[in-house]
Protein backbone atom coordinates (compact mmCIF):
# COMPACT_ATOMS: atom_id res chain seq x y z
CA UNK A 1 0.00 0.00 0.00
CA UNK A 2 2.79 2.18 0.57
CA UNK A 3 4.75 1.67 -2.30
CA UNK A 4 1.47 3.51 -4.64
CA UNK A 5 1.77 6.13 -2.38
CA UNK A 6 5.26 6.88 -2.91
CA UNK A 7 5.21 6.55 -6.26
CA UNK A 8 2.26 9.17 -6.30
CA UNK A 9 4.12 11.79 -4.68
CA UNK A 10 7.28 11.72 -6.53
CA UNK A 11 5.25 11.91 -9.66
CA UNK A 12 3.52 14.89 -8.25
CA UNK A 13 6.61 17.07 -7.00
CA UNK A 14 8.71 16.35 -9.86
CA UNK A 15 7.34 18.86 -11.96
CA UNK A 16 7.09 21.43 -9.72
CA UNK A 17 10.71 21.59 -8.98
CA UNK A 18 11.39 21.58 -12.93
CA UNK A 19 8.75 24.67 -12.62
CA UNK A 20 11.22 26.09 -10.01
CA UNK A 21 14.21 26.82 -12.03
CA UNK A 22 12.39 27.16 -15.33
CA UNK A 23 11.22 30.48 -14.13
CA UNK A 24 14.89 31.83 -14.61
CA UNK A 25 15.96 33.62 -18.09
CA UNK A 26 18.54 31.33 -18.38
CA UNK A 27 19.73 28.00 -16.58
CA UNK A 28 20.71 24.38 -17.43
CA UNK A 29 20.44 20.89 -17.10
CA UNK A 30 23.24 18.00 -17.27
CA UNK A 31 23.13 13.97 -17.15
CA UNK A 32 26.18 12.11 -16.39
CA UNK A 33 26.22 8.32 -17.20
CA UNK A 34 28.70 5.27 -17.26
CA UNK A 35 28.01 1.88 -19.15
CA UNK A 36 30.06 -0.53 -20.58
CA UNK A 37 33.13 1.08 -20.52
CA UNK A 38 31.43 4.43 -21.82
CA UNK A 39 30.78 7.74 -20.44
CA UNK A 40 27.90 9.58 -21.98
CA UNK A 41 27.52 13.84 -20.91
CA UNK A 42 24.57 16.03 -21.68
CA UNK A 43 24.48 19.49 -21.03
CA UNK A 44 21.71 21.67 -22.23
CA UNK A 45 21.24 25.32 -21.69
CA UNK A 46 17.88 27.09 -21.43
CA UNK A 47 17.34 30.75 -22.71
CA UNK A 48 14.45 32.02 -22.80
CA UNK A 49 12.74 33.63 -25.63
CA UNK A 50 8.79 34.31 -24.46
CA UNK A 51 6.84 32.69 -21.83
CA UNK A 52 7.66 28.85 -21.20
CA UNK A 53 9.51 29.13 -24.16
CA UNK A 54 13.16 28.37 -24.71
CA UNK A 55 15.87 28.47 -26.97
CA UNK A 56 17.66 24.55 -26.18
CA UNK A 57 21.75 24.44 -27.03
CA UNK A 58 22.97 20.83 -26.65
CA UNK A 59 26.30 19.46 -26.29
CA UNK A 60 26.79 15.22 -25.63
CA UNK A 61 29.74 13.61 -25.51
CA UNK A 62 30.87 10.01 -25.59
CA UNK A 63 34.13 9.04 -24.00
CA UNK A 64 35.56 5.36 -24.40
CA UNK A 65 36.82 4.93 -20.63
CA UNK A 66 40.14 3.24 -21.36
CA UNK A 67 41.42 4.54 -24.74
CA UNK A 68 39.81 8.41 -23.85
CA UNK A 69 38.52 8.61 -27.23
CA UNK A 70 35.92 11.16 -27.25
CA UNK A 71 33.08 12.54 -29.26
CA UNK A 72 31.22 15.47 -29.36
CA UNK A 73 27.59 16.00 -30.81
CA UNK A 74 25.82 19.60 -30.37
CA UNK A 75 22.45 20.68 -31.37
CA UNK A 76 19.90 23.39 -31.20
CA UNK A 77 15.99 23.45 -30.86
CA UNK A 78 13.26 24.83 -29.17
CA UNK A 79 11.40 23.69 -25.28
CA UNK A 80 8.33 24.44 -24.04
CA UNK A 81 6.45 23.74 -20.58
CA UNK A 82 3.85 21.27 -20.94
CA UNK A 83 2.32 19.61 -18.01
CA UNK A 84 4.94 21.13 -15.58
CA UNK A 85 7.94 19.54 -17.39
CA UNK A 86 9.89 21.00 -20.11
CA UNK A 87 10.04 19.52 -23.50
CA UNK A 88 11.37 20.10 -26.83
CA UNK A 89 12.71 18.92 -30.04
CA UNK A 90 16.60 18.88 -31.35
CA UNK A 91 17.74 19.40 -34.48
CA UNK A 92 20.25 15.98 -35.19
CA UNK A 93 19.60 14.52 -31.17
CA UNK A 94 15.45 14.16 -31.29
CA UNK A 95 13.32 14.78 -28.65
CA UNK A 96 14.36 15.89 -24.96
CA UNK A 97 12.66 16.08 -21.44
CA UNK A 98 13.22 17.45 -18.64
CA UNK A 99 11.77 16.30 -14.97
CA UNK A 100 13.01 17.62 -11.64
CA UNK A 101 15.10 14.32 -10.95
CA UNK A 102 15.39 13.45 -14.37
CA UNK A 103 16.48 14.19 -18.15
CA UNK A 104 15.55 12.00 -21.20
CA UNK A 105 16.64 12.14 -25.05
CA UNK A 106 16.09 10.05 -27.55
CA UNK A 107 19.84 10.10 -29.06
CA UNK A 108 22.11 7.51 -27.40
CA UNK A 109 25.25 9.59 -27.89
CA UNK A 110 23.47 11.85 -25.05
CA UNK A 111 23.20 11.21 -21.09
CA UNK A 112 19.71 9.93 -20.25
CA UNK A 113 19.20 9.80 -16.09
CA UNK A 114 19.56 11.89 -13.46
CA UNK A 115 19.71 15.67 -14.22
CA UNK A 116 21.23 18.57 -12.20
CA UNK A 117 19.41 22.04 -12.62
CA UNK A 118 21.89 24.86 -12.75
CA UNK A 119 21.89 28.36 -13.49
CA UNK A 120 23.54 28.33 -17.24
CA UNK A 121 26.79 29.59 -15.95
Amino acid sequence: MRVPFIVACLFLAAPASALDVADMPTWSAEAHVVRAGTSRDTVLVFERTGPGVWKVKADCQVTDTTTRKWRSHKAVGEARMRDGFVVGQLEGLGRVVVAADRLSIDDARCASGPVVLGTGD
